[in-house]
C-alpha cells in the first residue's frame, strides 16, 4: 500500500476539517499516483455520496460547481464530486 498517498489524503481532509458519513472514493491524479501511473497534481479529486455532498454544499455554498454535468464543491485542494445529474 502506498502510505505516502494515504497520508496526503488524510492530511488534506483533516486540514479542511472534513468528515464523511461514508468513505469517499479517490479519483483522478492522486488515484493514479497511488497506482504508480503518474504523479498527481495539486488537488485531490474524490467522489462521495449525495448525503455527504449535501453537507458540503451547505458548508461551502459559494464553492458549488457544475463540473461537466456532475455537481461538486471545489475547495483549494480538494474537489468533491457527489451528485451526478
Amino acid at each position: 500500500m502506498n502510505n505516502k498517498i494515504i497520508n496526503i489524503i488524510t492530511e488534506e481532509l483533516n486540514k479542511n476539517h472534513l468528515q464523511f458519513t461514508d468513505k469517499p472514493v479517490v479519483i483522478g491524479g492522486v488515484a493514479m499516483e497511488f497506482y504508480e501511473i503518474r504523479k498527481s497534481g495539486a488537488d485531490i479529486d474524490i467522489f462521495n455520496t449525495d448525503k455527504d455532498y449535501q453537507v458540503l454544499a451547505k458548508k461551502y455554498p459559494e464553492k458549488r460547481k457544475d463540473i461537466y454535468g456532475d455537481f461538486g464543491v471545489v475547495n483549494e485542494t480538494v474537489v468533491y464530486i457527489g451528485k451526478v445529474k
